[in-house]
């Protein structure tokens, strides 16, 4: 047996048990549950990959929700926008393709969430910017939160972002190679 040194998390028993908590929810049984948050006519927009393209776990939230005690008379309707081989700039930007669910052009996140009104993308965008979300990331996965005035984690180095008004978002999307010369050029390359 090999045991792990100076792991970033906390590998105790009550570690785990409060991390499994966190896990161990049945949320579709729980979204469509009596105490379900969704209400009448809402729509759920699902973005991603491949994955999300092939329809299978949308057409079982779809069937949860159709299904649920709570839920089946809410008439809830989850929108597929996933894109087959598109990534996050193809979901952010649109694609002159028809690479999209339902082999449609994939359209600009923003025109589809305003085209959908999708009210729970707005609710998880909220919910991953409050202090709870990005308390959440930075203690469980170890990232830098988004937000202002949220500490990361104890074991990830502090940065400091001084300006960023000058940066180039522009500059993104340009690969490894590119996000190696822009993380050089911001001197964090070790």
């Amino acid at each position: 047996l090999v045991r792990p040194i100076d792991l970033p998390i906390d590998p105790s028993d009550e570690a785990r048990a409060r991390r499994r908590a966190l896990y161990d929810v049945p949320g579709m049984a729980r979204l469509g549950g009596t105490e379900t948050p969704l209400q009448q006519g809402m729509t759920i927009s699902v973005f991603g990959d491949s994955i999300t393209w092939g329809g299978g776990y949308i057409r079982l939230l779809q069937q949860a929700l159709n299904d649920g005690e709570g839920s089946k008379t809410l008439a809830v309707k989850v929108n597929n926008h996933g894109v087959n081989g598109g990534g996050v700039l193809t979901i952010r930007d649109g694609e002159d393709s028809t690479n999209h669910a339902g082999k449609t052009k994939p359209l600009p996140f923003s025109q589809t969430i305003s085209t959908d009104r999708a009210d729970v993308a707005a609710q998880l965008i909220d919910y991953l910017l409050s202090p709870a979300g990005q308390q959440y990331f930075a203690t469980e996965t170890f990232e830098y939160p988004l937000a202002i005035g949220e500490e990361p984690p104890a074991v990830v180095e502090a940065v400091e972002f001084a300006d960023v008004s000058g940066f180039s978002y522009s500059d993104l999307g340009g690969g490894l190679e590119q996000t190696r010369i822009m993380i050089a050029d911001a001197g964090l390359e070790g």
